[in-house]
């Protein structure tokens, strides 16, 4: 971990708790829905041994369009959000994070 920023050496970030970490606590990559990453991020190793299978759960369906959208909407009667972009609709189902 880092406690102070030091020239020369790279930092980087957990996607997860924020704390800047070097290379080597932070070799970790793991998806973290949760949080909206549905890609695999660079995690320090402490978040990394904390997350869970069921963390690790996509909330997204993908789907590909053809076609090139940009919206973003919540229906919160069926709590999903629904979101489009590069050809791609993502749904997340929001029933966690609405009640």
């Amino acid at each position: 971990m880092w406690t102070k920023k030091m020239i020369g050496v790279r930092q980087h970030h957990c996607r997860k708790c924020g704390r800047a970490v070097c290379h080597k606590c932070s070799e970790n990559l793991s998806t973290y829905p949760p949080m909206g990453f549905e890609i695999a991020v660079r995690m320090c190793a402490d978040c990394h041994a904390e997350v869970t299978t069921d963390d690790r759960t996509p909330m997204a369906a993908f789907v590909d369009l053809g076609a090139v959208l940009s919206t973003m909407k919540i229906d919160e009667t069926r709590c999903l959000l629904v979101a489009s972009c590069n050809k791609t609709i993502r749904l997340y189902d929001m029933t966690n994070a609405l009640s």
